[in-house]
């Protein structure tokens, strides 16, 4: 519930502390005292859009903080818990406006954003304003009502979730089924091009070997032709390295004999001519095995000639196009299976199709069943409010399509007078019967509504007598069960606050505020005397407020 409200510097508030007791507060005032400007700054607090005009004139900034207990509000605290904005049991929310229509908010003394503010707000406060009623004309306000009512929110949550798991399918299945002439193109240009492709086999590494095999039976004339030479070099007829170290080798063993310092010597030309001989041999070897094979040379120059002209084709590279072969089948195979999918898709579709029916059936089941009872309920209030032939029904009509809501539309349709047909109620019930069919709606669905606080912005709005005295029993009676707020310019409805705040205007000719006083019994005689007679206290006024009361105090 609502503990504490502290509003600085809002329109025409400077600084007001109000602290809010349980039950039923009523506001009064006179017209264009500033009764509204509460709302608006309960409103601010709450998330709604920043104005530039809630800043006093003449201030920078204006400065609203709400307290509640969330002690009672797990749903609140988990919300609060998952924020990372823990609260113990109390919780306060605080907005600062500037001049220039800018704002920020704070949960628990930490910025968060206004989308956070707005969440948590709808936890707490239900704001039952002009705008509001008109809110009731909104078919999706109406079906909400009806399962607040028939209390199935499990029921809605399992047919909201069969739809989504239904609407991702079909969402998912026209995303391919847009992109299949796309596809369809794809598939044939990847066809064509494995088609193409195939038939030479490339390989990884392939192209290297070739160059590297191209670049050797291009030469190989000059291959054969220097190792021949080579080998002459070193072992030919006529003055070759391996000649040469043999005759060096025969003068240094014959001075070795006379002197052992040429042993080293002699030993190095023996070793070089071992290396020399191990040399000549593998020339020879290798000269045995190049071969001069124009088949083979013309065979590799038409490979690789391909190699360049497809990898140009393909914008790639000669070494890569292997590669691109690969990437070629594996987007075909891809796309071959977006086609399967496609089938699997139309079964999953079906399948979720019919979990949706069978829940959404049943919801069907439940509203149809609580809709008349809901209607008669409500009907009750509405008598009880003075509007003695009102009828009013729920009409529910079947969608061809799923719907997240389930299968159903729903259309309010209502008659103030006997004799007249029922017609939908946005089209012919007047601003004060929306605040009474209001009023009675909350009255039934008040058992069945987590949210701890409710604001009534003057439901009473163009009733009076005993209709406004049952106005007031009927808030006193949700105040059993929910804090409640109320705007009010009917004394009858007045009487049955538990609290009563006197706004009024005050002004020194030069400057102009709005004083918020916390009424006290004799307080409250004044007012309600006020009210009820022509703006002045006699004893006349004064009994009579005396009566509604203790009147209204014995009945809460």
């Amino acid at each position: 519930m609502l503990l504490q409200l502290h509003i600085r510097n809002f329109v025409l508030v400077e600084n007001v502390e109000l602290n809010v007791l349980p039950g039923l507060t009523v506001l009064t005032g006179e017209t264009g005292a500033g009764k509204s400007l509460l709302l608006d700054a309960l409103g601010a607090v709450l998330g709604d859009k920043a104005q530039p005009f809630w800043v006093r004139p003449n201030c920078d900034k204006a400065d609203v903080t709400a307290t509640f207990d969330v002690s009672a509000l797990p749903c609140a605290q988990a919300w609060l818990n998952d924020q990372d904005l823990e609260a113990d049991n109390t919780c306060i929310l605080r907005r600062v406006i500037t001049s220039e229509g800018k704002s920020k908010a704070f949960i628990n003394g930490i910025a968060v954003t206004l989308t956070q503010l707005r969440q948590l707000s709808e936890q707490l406060v239900e704001l039952h304003s002009q705008h509001e009623h008109h809110a009731l004309l909104l078919p999706k306000t109406q079906l909400s009502l009806l399962d607040t009512w028939a209390q199935h929110q499990s029921l809605v949550n399992d047919v909201q979730q069969a739809w989504k798991n239904w609407h991702q399918l079909t969402q998912h299945k026209q995303t391919l089924l847009t992109a299949s002439h796309q596809r369809q193109e794809k598939t044939t240009l990847l066809r064509f091009q494995d088609q193409e492709l195939t038939p030479f086999e490339f390989e990884a590494h392939e192209y290297e070997q070739l160059s590297s095999d191209h670049t050797k039976l291009a030469h190989a004339q000059d291959i054969v032709n220097n190792l021949a030479q080579a080998h002459d070099a070193l072992d030919g007829d006529r003055q070759s390295v391996i000649s040469g170290l043999s005759t060096a080798i025969k003068h240094l063993a014959t001075i070795s004999q006379f002197d052992a310092a040429f042993n080293n010597l002699l030993q190095q030309c023996q070793n070089a001519y071992a290396e020399c001989e191990d040399a000549a041999s593998s020339i020879q070897h290798q000269a045995r095995h190049v071969t001069v094979d124009e088949g083979r040379l013309q065979e590799i120059d038409r490979r690789l000639t391909d190699y360049h002209r497809l990898a140009k084709k393909y914008l790639t590279t000669p070494e890569q196009l292997w590669q691109t072969v690969q990437d070629i089948r594996q987007q075909l195979d891809a796309l071959t299976q977006q086609d399967a999918q496609l089938d699997q898709l139309d079964e999953a579709i079906e399948g979720a199709l019919t979990q949706y029916r069978a829940v959404a059936d049943q919801l069907s089941a439940h509203r149809q069943h609580a809709a008349p009872t809901l209607a008669n309920a409500i009907i009750e209030q509405l008598h009880e409010l003075g509007m003695n032939h009102a009828r009013l029904a729920w009409q529910l009509t079947q969608q061809t399509t799923p719907q997240p809501q389930g299968w159903d539309s729903v259309e309010v349709v209502f008659s103030a007078n006997p004799g007249q047909v029922l017609y939908p109620m946005a089209k012919i019930a007047s601003g004060g019967e929306l605040s009474r069919i209001s009023l009675a709606i909350e009255v039934c669905v008040a058992d069945h509504i987590q949210l701890p606080v409710l604001v009534f912005d003057e439901v009473d709005v163009g009733v009076g007598g005993g209709v406004a005295d049952r106005i007031g029993q009927k808030l006193a009676a949700i105040a059993q069960q929910k804090q409640v707020l109320c705007i009010t310019h009917q004394a009858q409805v007045a009487a049955w606050g538990a609290q009563h705040w006197h706004i009024q205007k005050v002004t020194d000719g030069a400057n102009t505020h709005t004083d918020i006083a916390i009424l006290n019994d004799r307080g409250r005689e004044d007012e309600l005397s006020r009210m009820i007679g022509t703006g002045e206290v006699d004893d006349a006024t004064r009994q009579h407020a005396q009566h509604m009361l203790s009147r209204a105090k014995a009945g809460r």
